[in-house]
């Protein structure tokens, strides 16, 4: 009975080692699947906080992103003494400006989409840029500020060259 087992043993080892082998690359499928999948649902969850961010501060904006938008159609360069020349314009720009810099805050660390954002307001964000370029390089020197809004013009820079 005893060179009956002797002879299937090593078969029976075999067969041991093979199911280990199997198991372990289970695993290993198991753990990339997973991951794969968690990639994957924290990108989606990135893209709806890009988009929903971004909606909460124009809403929260409208009507400054109105008057903004009158100001520069009537031809008036928004610059550190228009601005600070009244109390609520001036809140309402750095308040503004401060939303816009927590937005390119969360692209830059990667909180935020950027290909999301650049697709649903990129040639805003340029505009708005544009517009408030000259207040943002006044404040920088009249405040002793520099990095002041740095990260929103890093921002607009990656947009005008992205394609």
């Amino acid at each position: 009975m005893l060179q009956y087992i002797d002879k299937y043993l090593p078969f029976v080892e075999f067969l041991s080692y093979l199911s280990v082998i199997a198991g372990a690359v289970f695993i290993a499928i198991q753990i990339w699947q997973q991951r794969k999948n968690s990639r994957w649902e924290h990108d989606r969850q990135r893209k709806q906080s890009t988009i929903e961010f971004y909606n909460t501060i124009s809403s929260q904006s409208q009507a400054f992103i109105d008057t903004l938008e009158n100001m520069n159609r009537n031809g008036k360069v928004i610059n550190y003494k228009l601005v600070n020349a009244n109390r609520k314009t001036w809140e309402s720009v750095t308040w503004y400006l401060s939303r816009l810099e927590r937005l390119a805050v969360g692209v830059a660390t990667d909180i935020f989409d950027f290909d999301i954002l650049n697709r649903i307001a990129g040639k805003y964000l340029s505009r708005i840029y544009s517009q408030l370029n000259e207040y943002i390089k006044e404040a920088r020197i009249f405040e002793n500020s520099p990095e002041r809004y740095k990260e929103f013009e890093f921002m607009v820079n990656r947009i005008i060259k992205t394609p």
